[in-house]
């Protein structure tokens, strides 16, 4: 039966016939949502409101495979990124992808990428092919002593000199068709609020393994993650020691120096608009790690809050850093900031403020978000400039 006459026939009996091409999409969408469930082609067919036996022809002629193996396909790209992440069993990944047992598992897997998983986990740790979407994550893999091999990359994030050999998928986010032709073997991206079986996702993990990091985790915890996935344990854990060992130094003397006083950390955008940061992003290296006085308010503040000119006396801080807040590092932007951050620093309001009257305000506006990316690498670099805040 053609295409059409199937159509027809459908139509007749009162169906909505839409494409073709859309109804074998809707079963796609199904596998991809539902891959860790019993599936039957049986149940596809019914989904795409067509005979089972018609279903499957017209699937291989669209897919060149049939729908189960196209399900098993999707099922072993998704143990792909789970065996990555290192954290369970062979054993578990299988039963939870659908598979009746380990070993069933394990043949299909090699059938289909060539290697036994665990010799896939064990190559897989050890590439070089790693691709960053994001400054974030970025900053991760320079801690661990790691340039990678493709990346987002733009002036926000100020490390040239670091990243000058590495190859551009995209300047604010990835460019889907450069990131495929750049062929990484491992994807490393930043969380975010989305569901966690987004389209994104799914188009990422269809190029490489794809190590996305729990937004709710802190950057310790994305870290660990991300060492554990590329064999970089021993790194991360030498790499935290000097860390706490300088918070711990530091702590002790800018309390010696400057006391009781808070520190306000306060963003401008190339609009004029004011941020507070919160206790996450650099607020996590000030006021949990450093320990250091947080301003009234900024206790009741996650990421980051909006606030005008005037509220900003409410917050009675005796020191302020100005930074940037969601600058994109182009020509233009830089501009328009450099003008607004001209109009804060000449109106009334800003001139009353202890801080300001005081001269204990330190700007960072020309370091883009080098200090302000959710990171270990950035965080380094944040002590050692609010080091030198205090101490100018």
């Amino acid at each position: 039966m053609s295409d059409q006459a199937n159509c027809d026939e459908m139509t007749r009996n009162g169906a909505d016939c839409n494409t073709l091409a859309d109804r074998l999409q809707a079963t796609i969408d199904f596998m991809e949502e539902h891959y860790s469930e019993a599936i039957t082609r049986e149940q596809l067919a019914a989904i795409a409101g067509l005979h089972p036996d018609y279903y499957t022809r017209v699937f291989k002629r669209h897919f060149a495979c049939s729908p189960i193996r196209y399900l098993t396909k999707v099922r072993i790209r998704h143990a792909k990124s789970r065996l990555l992440n290192g954290t369970e069993p062979a054993k578990m990944i299988a039963y939870s992808l659908g598979f009746s047992d380990e070993f069933y598992f394990s043949r299909k897997f090699k059938s289909q990428v060539g290697l036994a998983p665990s010799l896939y986990v064990k190559r897989l740790r050890n590439t070089e092919k790693i691709a960053s979407l994001n400054h974030l994550t970025t900053g991760h893999l320079l801690a661990l002593g790691i340039t990678p091999y493709a990346a987002v990359l733009n002036r926000a994030f100020q490390l040239e000199d670091k990243l000058s050999q590495v190859l551009p998928i995209g300047y604010f986010n990835p460019e889907m068709e450069k990131l495929m032709n750049a062929k990484p073997e491992i994807i490393v991206t930043r969380g975010n609020r989305e569901e966690e079986l987004s389209l994104r996702l799914r188009q990422l993990n269809q190029i490489a393994p794809t190590l996305k990091l729990d937004f709710e985790q802190d950057w310790r915890q994305h870290f660990q993650e991300i060492a554990r996935a590329i064999n970089k344990q021993r790194e991360a854990a030498d790499w935290m020691g000097h860390y706490e060992e300088k918070v711990l130094q530091m702590s002790r003397s800018i309390r010696k120096r400057i006391g009781s006083e808070r520190i306000l950390l306060l963003g401008i955008n190339a609009a004029g608009e004011l941020y507070i940061y919160g206790q996450r992003n650099l607020g996590s290296v000030l006021y949990q790690d450093l320990g250091l006085e947080i301003p009234e308010g900024v206790k009741n503040i996650s990421h980051y809050q909006q606030v005008s000119l005037r509220q900003l006396a409410t917050y009675e801080a005796e020191r302020i850093l100005l930074m940037s807040f969601q600058y994109d590092g182009k020509s233009l932007t830089k501009l328009k900031l450099a003008k607004e951050v001209e109009r804060l620093f000449a109106r009334a309001q800003w001139k009353q403020l202890p801080a300001v009257r005081q001269g204990k305000v330190f700007n960072l506006i020309g370091s883009g978000h080098l200090y302000t990316s959710y990171n270990p690498w950035s965080h380094n670099l944040l002590l050692d400039i609010v080091k030198q805040s205090i101490t100018s």
